[in-house]
């Protein structure tokens, strides 16, 4: 994905926060750790799809796709909430769900106080992408810090690349 706006990262995210919302639309708020997985695995598809991901990775058939795109997945929404919520407030969050459950929402909404719907829709996804890559044997914690270091990684890099461009033309 190189070569590719933050912009663009965000507009990915949405595709795979949509079909999130989509899901929830039609089935209500999964209640079991294994429906948040399955929903993480929806949204994940859509999103390698989305992305032009290879067309082995448009179902995540493997740990290793899993873990690519899932990864990649974290690193677009933490672009899609910039500004919005912090991605170490994000993974807080995420990380005293112990259990995902019927009670998912309301312990997200209690950790992210005051902050926008995107960012809170993006905390449940975040909940269902943890499950997804727990079914696969992923370690989420190392994944996650992956993901928030190549979201830092890609920030600066457009901000250098603007500046540079900024500083060539005067």
């Amino acid at each position: 994905m190189d070569d590719v706006t933050n912009k663009r990262r965000a507009e990915w995210a949405r595709v795979a926060l949509t079909n999130y919302e989509i899901k929830a639309a039609q089935f209500g708020l999964p209640t079991t750790a294994t429906a948040w997985a399955r929903r993480g695995r929806a949204a994940a598809e859509a999103f390698a799809t989305a992305t032009n991901h290879r067309p082995e990775q448009h179902r995540m058939s493997s740990a290793e796709v899993a873990d690519e795109v899932i990864s990649d997945l974290v690193a677009c929404l933490f672009h899609l909430t910039d500004g919005e919520a912090a991605p170490p407030a994000l993974l807080r969050a995420v990380e005293r769900v112990e259990h995902p459950g019927p009670h998912t929402p309301e312990q997200l909404h209690e950790s992210l106080p005051g902050t926008s719907q995107t960012a809170l829709l993006t905390a449940h996804l975040l909940v269902a992408l943890r499950a997804t890559a727990e079914d696969f044997g992923l370690d989420w914690a190392s994944l996650a810090e992956d993901a928030r270091g190549v979201f830092g990684e890609e920030v600066e890099a457009e901000r250098y690349n603007a500046r540079a461009a900024e500083r060539a033309t005067t």
